[in-house]
């Protein structure tokens, strides 16, 4: 299963990282996602396996770096591997990495 976010910024860099706030069951923790590029079977820009906070509704920021994107993508976010779900996921912020001068 997957869902996706279209038109999102990854900036010039290709680099940075996304942050997550998310709610996951303690029983869901380690479970993996990865993020990908333009269709559920693109590009893998970054993957997680978040940690457990307490239960689907107590969400907590979590951060996973992801390299190979730049410009305006779509991102995808798919889980892997998975039977029942890793994840209630609130937002999605990216904060690309500062061009080096």
């Amino acid at each position: 299963s997957y869902f996706a976010f279209t038109s999102l910024d990854f900036g010039a860099v290709g680099s940075g990282r996304v942050v997550v706030r998310l709610a996951v069951p303690d029983t869901s923790s380690a479970r993996r996602f990865d993020l990908r590029l333009d269709s559920p079977t693109g590009p893998i820009i970054g993957t997680h396996s978040p940690t457990g906070t307490g239960g689907w509704a107590t969400f907590v920021d979590q951060n996973v770096t992801f390299a190979g994107a730049t410009g305006v993508r779509d991102l995808y976010v798919v889980g892997a591997g998975l039977i029942n779900g890793i994840a209630n996921i609130d937002r999605i912020t990216i904060i690309p990495a500062a061009p080096s001068s």
